[in-house]
């Protein structure tokens, strides 16, 4: 499927991601973004940028002290829009291998890798078929 000139779904979202971090990191360059209104250096804010929009949570310089109200707001911002170009990413790559899902089917998907990020997250691991298994990182009492 070809769209806008000759691009295709994948390369306007490529695209589209490279332009959100680009217009991320010329944003956080600004003064006001900081709380000292200072510029911030170029390698510090694409850093943060691509790292907010990739929904990857590493940061160069502390969010909460260093960014003002308007660099947060970018930050969250570029958080919320590249978590739905996550999604977005991970259904054209299934609807180019073919696989057709139902609205239930997505729900439990997007359910399942929520799930087994907040699980990661927390230090327990994944088995092969996606069951977790608690026994192995830690005992739990009740």
């Amino acid at each position: 499927m070809k769209i806008h000139k000759g691009r295709t779904p994948f390369q306007i979202i490529i695209i589209s991601f490279f332009a959100l971090i680009l217009t991320g990191t010329l944003l956080l360059m600004l003064p006001f973004s900081s709380q000292e209104r200072v510029s911030t250096p170029f390698a510090d804010c694409l850093f943060t940028a691509t790292s907010a929009t990739c929904v990857t949570g590493l940061v160069v310089r502390d969010t909460a002290t260093y960014w003002s109200l308007f660099g947060k707001t970018v930050i969250i911002t570029l958080i919320q829009i590249g978590g739905m170009g996550v999604i977005t990413i991970g259904l054209a790559i299934m609807k180019a291998s073919g696989r057709k899902l139902s609205l239930s089917q997505l729900s439990t998907e997007a359910v399942s890798t929520f799930s087994s990020k907040i699980l990661t997250s927390q230090g327990k691991t994944q088995t092969a078929n996606s069951q977790y298994d608690y026994k192995q990182t830690h005992t739990e009492y009740i």
